[in-house]
């Protein structure tokens, strides 16, 4: 796969990273996949191959030896809640990674304000640390004040310009994205992720639940006119959404007159 869009899409900007949450949403209906299925089936890979800006000196055998250890780490990606993207100079700072060796785990320290190229990038370091590049980055070695464990931490940047839309942490419990991420658009300051839940599916139609902007929401499609049998089908996974769909607005709403009653009193 090469580093540009070359099927015609009818989106005119060619490099994927440069691609609006809209355009990647014309896309994936184009292809009749959600947004973010395109991205990790076809956007995702394609920033994979970019050619990312980072010096990085060829491993030894005994480098690539001590690696091996890293290959059954797990990886966790943490959402950082204060700390921002940051400049110094021509560099900017989006994101860092730390190892901690004790718990066999690898962390990547996601910036507010980080993008997915961003991401994609701490993403692909990772992988360059398990195949034994971990000389080729400024370790700071360091101990938990609150555990007492060591662990292994570097900043990560580069000094190319922010590209990309920005990462918004997803928190909302039923959403199939939960404790990971969406895009908004950064050319749209109103724009919020969209979020998905219960997926029902028939031969010839789709129904989920989809919460944009306040109430949770039933999205239906059909591909083709259906049977009695499947319409039967259909009926019933409606009703089921909606009563879904019920129940989730009902406990938001007592969520917020709570959290009005609270704010009135203080």
């Amino acid at each position: 796969m090469s580093n540009y869009l070359i099927q015609d899409t009818g989106v005119s900007i060619k490099d994927v990273s440069q691609l609006t949450v809209s355009q990647i949403k014309e896309l994936a209906d184009q292809q009749g996949v959600k947004p973010s299925e395109y991205w990790n089936q076809t956007i995702q890979p394609e920033l994979s191959n970019h050619n990312i800006p980072f010096e990085f000196s060829e491993p030894t055998l005994t480098e690539i030896a001590f690696c091996e250890q890293f290959a059954d780490y797990k990886l966790r990606i943490n959402y950082c809640k204060e700390s921002e993207v940051f400049s110094e100079g021509q560099y900017r700072f989006y994101g860092g990674i730390a190892v901690t060796p004790s718990l066999n785990e690898i962390i990547i320290n996601v910036f507010v304000g980080a993008t997915q190229v961003d991401f994609a990038r701490l993403e692909h370091y990772v992988e360059k640390i398990r195949q034994g590049y971990w000389n080729s980055f400024p370790w700071t070695q360091k101990t938990s004040l609150k555990y007492g464990y060591e662990f292994f931490r570097v900043t990560l940047g580069d000094a190319t310009q922010e590209r990309g839309e920005p990462i918004y942490p997803c928190t909302e419990e039923r959403c199939e994205n939960y404790g990971e991420h969406h895009l908004v658009d950064r050319a749209d300051p109103t724009d919020l992720p969209v979020h998905y839940c219960d997926l029902m599916t028939g031969e010839n139609y789709r129904l989920q639940l989809i919460q944009e902007q306040g109430d949770w929401l039933i999205d239906a499609e059909t591909l083709r006119p259906l049977s009695p049998t499947e319409s039967a089908s259909y009926a019933s996974d409606l009703m089921w959404l909606a009563a879904e769909a019920k129940k989730l607005n009902n406990v938001q709403g007592d969520q917020q007159k709570a959290t009005s009653h609270v704010a009135q009193q203080v």
